[in-house]
C-alpha cells in the first residue's frame, strides 16, 4: 500500500517529497513522527494503531482527523486534545474496537472517497483554524441510503 500510494502521488505531483514509513513503528517511533506535523490524519484499519496515535496526538497536543469506512459505511471526526474534549478513546468505548477490517469485511471504494475527501477539508480547516470542523462530533456516512448523521461525542 505505502509504495503504491507513493507512486500514484508522485504521478500526480513530481515535484513533491514523499518520505514512506513502510513498517510496523513502535509507540516511541511514532510519537517522534507525530512530532514532525501540524495535523495527523488517520487512515488506517487497524484499532491498535488509532489508540496509539491517539496517545501520542494526545501526548503532544496535535490535533487527529480521524476517519474510518467499512462495508457502505464511512466516518469522520476531529480531535483537538483541548480542554474538556473527547479523545479517540472516547469513541472507542462508545462503539468498541471492532477487530473486523477491511478485508474482511469488504469495503466500497466511492465510501473511502467520502471519508478521505470530508478529512481533507477537516485538516484544512483545522491548520487554517477556519469554519467549525468537527471536534466533539461524528459524522456517520451512510451509503447504502446516502444519509448522514451527526452524534455528538462526549467530552
Amino acid at each position: 500500500k505505502v509504495r503504491s500510494a507513493q507512486l500514484a502521488l508522485q504521478q500526480l505531483n513530481p515535484h513533491i517529497e514523499i518520505q514512506t514509513i513502510d513498517k510496523q513503528l513502535s509507540e516511541a517511533e511514532l510519537s517522534d513522527v507525530v512530532t514532525q506535523f501540524d495535523v495527523i490524519l488517520d487512515c488506517t484499519d487497524n484499532v491498535d494503531i488509532r489508540n496509539s496515535l491517539d496517545r501520542c496526538c494526545e501526548q503532544h497536543k496535535i490535533p487527529l482527523v480521524s476517519g474510518a469506512a467499512i462495508r457502505f459505511e464511512g466516518q469522520v471526526s476531529v480531535f483537538s486534545y483541548q480542554p474538556n474534549t473527547p479523545t479517540y478513546r472516547t469513541l472507542s468505548r462508545l462503539f468498541g474496537d471492532s477487530t473486523l477490517s477491511c478485508v474482511e469485511a469488504g469495503i466500497m471504494a466511492p465510501v473511502v472517497g467520502i471519508v478521505g475527501s470530508i478529512q481533507a477539508l477537516e485538516a484544512i480547516k483545522v491548520r487554517l483554524n477556519i469554519g467549525k470542523n468537527l471536534c466533539g462530533r461524528l459524522l456517520l456516512i451512510d451509503g447504502l441510503t446516502m444519509s448522514v448523521r451527526e452524534l455528538k461525542l462526549p467530552a
